[in-house]
């Protein structure tokens, strides 16, 4: 008969990869936080999957931004720009004794 066979009489393991049809799986059959970092590709978060204001100081890399990634207009009092791109300090534009 039609849905003879249900969940009820199916063996606790017994559906395994070959029996599940391509394509089929979908997002509502995936736990939430069941794929880690293990399952994902590498190369495979991109910018449009990371949300804006969570990147900290402590996911970027020791000496990982150079000058090259210095935008000019971060020079503020105290700091110029060179005209390679690295910060310098200009102590002219600092005031009093430069404490």
């Amino acid at each position: 008969a039609t849905d003879a066979i249900d969940n009820t009489k199916v063996a606790d393991d017994a559906v395994q990869t070959e029996n599940i049809l391509d394509g089929t799986i979908v997002t509502a059959d995936i736990a939430n936080d069941a794929i880690d970092n293990t399952k994902v590709a590498d190369n495979a978060v991109q910018t449009e999957n990371i949300l804006d204001g969570t990147i900290l100081t402590a996911d970027i890399s020791d000496d990982a931004i150079d000058k090259d990634k210095i935008n000019p207009d971060v020079a503020g009092t105290g700091l110029t720009q060179a005209t390679d791109g690295s910060l310098e300090v200009d102590v002219t534009a600092i005031a009093g004794d430069g404490t």
